[in-house]
């Protein structure tokens, strides 16, 4: 039985795939030491001075490629609130 043909299967969205494990501890040292002010003090996240930022390092623009903008925002996002 050819599951291609199946109508019936439904490929899972991406808001239900499970995203655990997306950074490896290499991307999340790299993102901790390179965001620590915004993480670690009041300076605003702001998803445009990220961008820029990890586009001025090869590994930030392989981190782009591999994972949304949205994404590597939430993983600060979060790094700050565990830092408070």
């Amino acid at each position: 039985m050819s599951v291609d043909g199946d109508k019936s299967v439904i490929p899972p969205t991406f808001a239900t795939l499970n995203l655990k494990g997306v950074f490896s501890d290499l991307d999340l040292d790299n993102l901790s030491n390179m965001f620590a002010g915004m993480t670690k003090s009041a300076s605003p996240v702001s998803k445009q001075v990220i961008k820029e930022t990890l586009e001025e390092e090869q590994w930030g623009q392989d981190l782009l490629k591999r994972i949304t903008l949205d994404t590597i925002v939430n993983r600060i996002k979060y790094e700050r609130r565990k830092n408070k």
